[in-house]
């Protein structure tokens, strides 16, 4: 029955007794007597197969030994199988789509690293339930900041408020290599990360580990860790990458926008432009930013008047260095530094 089963061939159990029964149940005692009133003693059973890898059974309960006596009735279960795992196959993409394209229109939404960094955590504990989900910026000190952390208790979260990335955790190790760290359970992360073992809730078992990155840079990294095993299948591991590239571009632009905000200088649209004649209020140099229109002759918050120009003021009189009244102040700058 086991090669049948993991071959995906549809196979059936002649007798189902009262241990069998327990062990379907998995300890529901409720669960156990629905399925003892049944009175079913003969089981066939579909593997459902997608990628090559079992993703569930269809289950068939009969009362009568004689009910799947020939092949032709097997053969018309595994193809009812086949057929059940397409139909979930293609829901699952459609919904896969769905959140993927909900989850863009939120990041995109997000100002601040900080709010990308919720929504993010809050996507991957609704979308794929994840219990603990933890968010990373890597800093220009080389270490791993925490932004933002959900299902953690915060006293134990906070001994994580910075990470090296010597440390030999899956969140520093999917920041120092730029690829993913996948565990499928607890025996997983015993085996590649021992010394992670007493940071863990008592209920996580499956985890992932994934780099933030844009253009071959790690903007920092995601941890998702899962209360079951978890196989993270090739589909599974496919939108999760998806949904870490839209992340990572968000987190770029938010990142941008935090900047921009500390920058003391940093120019508006509207804001006016140092320029030679207001340097006294504008000091802090400033460059143009593409598409921007040029400046204003005169800065908006000198309002005092211009100075009087002395001497002859005859158009004939103008010296060869000296702007006309006409110039304006950027102009002026402009002709000479010619």
């Amino acid at each position: 029955m086991e090669t049948a089963y993991r071959a995906g061939r549809p196979f059936i159990v002649p007798e189902v007794d009262d241990r069998l029964l327990r062990i379907t149940a998995s300890g529901d005692e409720a669960r156990y007597r629905e399925l003892a009133a049944m009175g079913a003693r003969h089981v066939l059973i579909v593997p459902l197969l997608s990628g090559g890898q079992v993703v569930g059974l269809l289950t068939l309960a009969a009362t009568d030994a004689e009910r799947w006596s020939e092949d032709g009735d097997l053969e018309l279960a595994g193809d009812l199988g086949q057929r059940v795992v397409a139909t979930v196959a293609a829901e699952r993409v459609a919904t896969r789509q769905r959140h993927l394209h909900e989850v863009t229109s939120a990041l995109s939404a997000a100002g601040t690293v900080a709010e990308a960094a919720t929504e993010l955590a809050s996507v991957l504990r609704r979308v794929l339930g994840a219990s603990v989900v933890d968010v990373c910026r890597l800093e220009t000190d080389g270490l791993l900041h925490l932004v933002h952390s959900a299902g953690y208790p915060p006293e134990r979260a906070a001994r994580f408020a910075t990470v090296p990335l010597a440390t030999p955790l899956p969140i520093a190790a999917a920041a120092r290599t730029g690829r993913p760290v996948w565990l499928a359970d607890r025996q997983a992360r015993r085996d590649r990360y021992p010394e992670s073992l007493p940071h863990l809730l008592e209920q996580t078992q499956a985890a992932a580990a994934l780099p933030l990155l844009v253009g071959g840079r790690v903007l920092g990294t995601v941890t998702a860790s899962f209360p079951e095993p978890r196989l993270f299948e090739p589909d599974e591991r496919a939108f999760l990458l998806s949904l870490i590239d839209q992340a990572a571009a968000a987190f770029e632009r938010a990142a941008l926008a935090d900047a921009r905000r500390t920058m003391p200088h940093w120019p508006t649209r509207g804001a006016p432009w140092p320029t030679r004649s207001n340097a006294a209020c504008c000091p802090a140099p400033c460059h143009i930013p593409t598409g921007w229109r040029s400046p204003p002759a005169t800065c908006r918050r000198s309002q005092g008047p211009r100075p009087a120009a002395t001497g002859s003021t005859s158009s004939s009189s103008t010296a060869a260095g000296s702007p006309s009244p006409s110039e304006t102040s950027w102009e002026t700058a402009r002709r000479r530094l010619r």
